[in-house]
């Protein structure tokens, strides 16, 4: 369907994604080493994504980052979990999330890495979640296909979403500007 709608250049490159993700999210270990890194630093890392909001100098925040990152050895993968933990806990209380966006993009990391990530929390099934993917797909952090080789085939068919999609678009387009 998605090849049809020339969504995706080849279903066969989207199965073979998906394949190497769930590989890749079973099978890869992650070599981290938590005690080199500092639990000053970790403090530090929370109150910069927690204030992020509210920066004015987004350049300012980026370079504090990559400075705590360098300065207490944090671990980059865990950098970016807190960064879009930060963008849930912004979506929930409807606060902007540009600013923490502006700091994942600048982290410069690919978006199949992001996606892995950001796949660990997928579990728990939180709307708030899928709005900040949605975002970070807007924004060009992560691309579609990254997302849907994460997608649980039993439970989400790309028919069901594309459908669905329709019938939300259909509901908010009211020319009037009502919704339901």
């Amino acid at each position: 369907l998605l090849e049809a709608a020339r969504l995706i250049d080849s279903a066969a490159v989207l199965n073979k994604r998906q394949v190497r993700v769930n590989t890749a999210m079973f099978y890869k270990q992650a070599k981290c080493n938590a005690h080199v890194e500092e639990a000053e630093g970790w403090a530090r890392m929370v109150e910069t994504v927690a204030s992020a909001a509210g920066e004015e100098d987004q350049e300012a925040m980026v370079s504090k980052v990559l400075q705590l990152v360098g300065g207490f050895a944090l671990d980059p993968n865990r950098v970016v979990d807190c960064v879009v933990d930060g963008m849930v806990c912004a979506v929930n209380l409807k606060g902007p999330c540009k600013p923490l966006m502006a700091l994942l993009k600048s982290l410069s990391l690919p978006s199949a890495r992001i996606m892995e990530i950001v796949a660990l929390k997928l579990s728990s099934d939180n709307p708030s979640l899928w709005t900040v993917i949605a975002m970070m797909i807007e924004e060009e952090i992560v691309g579609l296909e990254d997302v849907l080789g994460y997608l649980d085939k039993d439970r989400y068919t790309v028919e069901d979403l594309f459908a669905n999609a329709v019938k939300k678009l259909a509901i908010t387009s009211d020319p009037m500007g009502f919704h339901d």
